[in-house]
């Protein structure tokens, strides 16, 4: 059991060199802080240059710059290294240019470790336990069929491990797999990231009951099964009961989410508006229709679910009674930041906002390497607000910490396509440690 280290080689970050170049001319930033939390950054050369350690705690200073800073004028420092001594700016012009502080991650319950996943096709797996600064491939190699970061090298939609949905949960996270082409869905369970259990699917189960969707909500999780119903675990995937809906309703279902809507809702949507809904749970479920066309992807925020799809979105109170509010493509998760719905559309470095889910705005948005589709499957970290994007592909990962305006790649190893991506908290271990 082992991980294969991600490591940045576009972005210079603290915590993984002792000290990084400054930056080249132009409008710089100011020495930022180094890796003690309370140190101050480095104030910034009158000509230029790059700013000089801060005095009091050797280990918080900054460090100067190796380049020469920007042009004269004020500016701020730049973000704290997390781990390592380095700077990462080159110096302000003429006025200090106080260094930015770094906070460590806030532990999470009883302990945990703050944590994003993201699953692909393939069974593969990738971690982030470090505010989305870098990434673990999963490599392992017993309990699954041919061992690795990846069951296969699989890349198709409509297969046995194609990437479906991943849930975070009473202490567990649980991704699901397979669609059409494969004889079951698989899932699996996670704890810590890292080492991974076959909970559910083949040969386990019958041939035929591949799923789409799986949520967790008031003590259960529960999982579209396409062709049988729903599945429904109480025990973390220890094991499952299924519910099984007619024909109407049991094919083609494509999303499933959990709302907290009057004690807490599961809603299950499919092709031409079909619609099933729970209020106890996933015990038992009610049909009903909808006239939104448009339920690919999910968020929830300010009493508001809003459904993004590539042809438009739609908003709902209670999952029931939609309102399309809007015809714009955008082929990318719709997720609450923790004020506003964002859908980013880096290919054209904009994004589309909206605080209510109905009035929608475009804004700008800051980044490099964007390519036609770079960011697709998207998430955020409630506490601390960072929002994590992937590409479709798999082999761009980006950052931002300004509520989706400005985006930082960070460099991510290739492989199939990424499609899912969560939060939650993770068990430490020596490679996602409490702060």
């Amino acid at each position: 059991m082992k991980f294969e280290r991600i490591r940045s080689a576009l972005v210079c970050f603290g915590f993984l060199v002792g000290s990084c170049q400054g930056a080249p001319g132009g409008e710089a930033v100011g020495g930022s802080a180094g890796s003690s939390a309370t140190g101050e950054g480095g104030v910034g050369g009158g000509d230029g240059s790059g700013g000089q350690p801060a005095p009091g705690d050797p280990a918080g200073g900054g460090s100067a710059g190796t380049l020469p800073g920007g042009k004269s004028g004020n500016a701020t420092g730049g973000v704290a290294g997390i781990e390592g001594g380095g700077s990462m700016g080159g110096g302000g012009g003429s006025g200090s240019g106080m260094g930015g502080t770094w906070e460590p991650p806030k532990p999470g319950p009883e302990g945990k470790v703050p944590a994003f996943i993201a699953i692909g096709h393939g069974g593969r797996r990738v971690v982030s336990c470090n505010d989305g600064y870098t990434w673990l491939e999963t490599c392992q190699t017993e309990g699954f069929p041919s061992g690795g970061c990846r069951i296969n090298n699989s890349n198709g939609d409509h297969e046995e491990w194609s990437a479906e949905a991943i849930a975070y949960g009473d202490g567990v996270f649980l991704a699901l797999f397979g669609w059409f082409g494969g004889d079951s869905a698989h899932i699996l369970r996670s704890s810590d990231g890292r080492s991974w259990q076959h909970v559910f699917g083949a040969p386990d189960t019958a041939k035929g009951t591949w799923g789409t969707g799986i949520a967790f909500g008031n003590g259960a999780f529960v999982v579209n099964a396409q062709r049988s119903g729903t599945h429904r675990s109480v025990d973390e995937g220890e094991s499952w009961t299924t519910k099984t809906f007619g024909n109407s309703n049991a094919a083609h279902r494509r999303t499933l989410v959990f709302i907290p809507y009057k004690g807490g809702r599961f809603l299950s949507y499919g092709d031409g508006g079909r619609l099933t809904y729970s209020d106890d749970a996933g015990v038992t479920w009610k049909e009903a229709t909808t006239n939104c066309p448009y339920i690919k992807n999910m968020a929830w925020g300010n009493g508001v679910l809003v459904a993004n799809d590539f042809k438009g979105r739609c908003a709902t109170e209670d999952g029931l009674t939609w309102h399309v509010v809007s015809e714009w493509n955008a082929d990318a998760d719709v997720v609450w930041t923790g004020g506003e719905f964002l859908i980013p559309l880096a290919s054209e470095k904009k994004a589309f906002v909206s605080a209510d889910g109905q009035t929608w705005s475009t804004i700008k948005i800051i980044g490099g390497g964007f390519g036609p589709t770079a960011i697709g499957a998207v998430a955020v970290d409630p506490p601390r607000g960072t929002l994590v994007g992937i590409s479709r592909q798999g082999d761009d990962f980006y950052r931002s910490s300004d509520h989706g305006r400005t985006w930082t790649q960070v460099a991510g190893q290739a492989g199939t396509n990424l499609l899912r991506v969560t939060f939650g908290y993770v068990t430490p271990t020596d490679d996602c440690k409490l702060p």
